[in-house]
């Protein structure tokens, strides 16, 4: 469709054919919706890129539910499953909750830590057909080695219980350990101090009548001490002719009071502690003897 005007001047007519915009405008507008649609086809090609980069695979995982004490038969209702991404879990991290059901936890285990086979491998060395197989973090210069968690059953204050703070001994804690130097009259001091505690071990699996399982009372700790002072400690709790050194507590330390680690070597600068504090006073109590009796009671 053309239109046509005329104009007149002073030469003559001008006739003149103006042609109308609108297919051009129409070019121009499907033009930018092509390049409006590329645009965002490049931007989700883009951003989907980034997404499949990011995304790691993973697996879901067992993992204790809430925390578990130690000592304690693992039932399904305290484990659940997460998902972790593949290579930040051990390899041999259990990914069936009937896997750890039926075993015994070997320390407390902490809510969401993922449970592995080497955990609770640790743990039934006792039991025939096992083998501990984790590792064990001494450090450099050290030796690692089991002490009882008691003394003799007959003695009442060398019972395990008694001796071990009540079994609250546990991995990562640093104990002193007082002995009775068999100088006379009794005499007990602090022998070791700053001693760290690997692992506690000795933790055997039993039946119970219902065909469940059971753990024992833990009854040994794997400490780490300087190669010379495991020598001195093994004398004290081998029973040899002539040894008349016993060993009588362990003592917990408060963590402000442990030795430090150095970074490379690990902990390799125990903290040793005077035996400080006041002395015991008699105070101002009278002793009761039968003249006291005798008069209160008008004898």
């Amino acid at each position: 469709m053309c239109i046509t005007t005329t104009r007149h001047s002073s030469q003559g007519v001008l006739t003149l054919a103006i042609q109308p915009n609108k297919p051009q405008n129409r070019v121009f507008l499907i033009v930018g919706i092509v390049l409006a649609a590329a645009a965002a086809a490049a931007v989700l090609f883009a951003v989907s890129g980034t997404v499949s980069k990011n995304s790691t695979p993973t697996t879901n995982v067992v993992v204790a539910k809430t925390t578990i004490a130690a000592g304690t038969a693992i039932t399904s209702d305290l484990l659940s499953t997460t998902p972790l991404a593949q290579g930040s879990f051990p390899v041999d991290t259990f990914t069936d909750p009937s896997q750890a059901v039926g075993k015994i936890a070997p320390v407390t285990l902490s809510a969401n830590i993922p449970l592995t086979a080497s955990l609770f491998a640790s743990a039934s060395s006792g039991v025939g057909g096992t083998g501990v197989v984790t590792h064990l973090d001494i450090t450099k210069g050290y030796v690692a080695m089991a002490i009882p968690a008691g003394g003799t059953p007959g003695d009442p204050g060398l019972v395990a219980e008694l001796m071990s703070v009540g079994y609250y001994i546990q991995p990562e804690d640093h104990i002193d350990i007082l002995i009775d130097s068999g100088a006379g009259g009794g005499s007990v001091r602090y022998a070791f101090q700053d001693v760290r505690v690997l692992r506690v071990g000795g933790a055997s699996v039993a039946s119970t009548a219902t065909g469940s399982a059971a753990a024992t009372a833990v009854n040994s700790y794997i400490i780490e001490l300087p190669r010379n002072q495991a020598e001195i400690l093994s004398s004290l709790i081998t029973s040899r002719p002539g040894v008349t050194e016993t060993v009588l507590k362990y003592v917990l330390r408060p963590q402000a009071e442990w030795g430090k680690r150095d970074g490379v070597n690990g902990f390799d600068k125990p903290n040793y502690e005077a035996n400080t504090g006041s002395p015991l006073n008699l105070g101002a109590d009278t002793a009761i003897t039968p003249a006291t009796l005798n008069q209160l009671f008008q004898h």
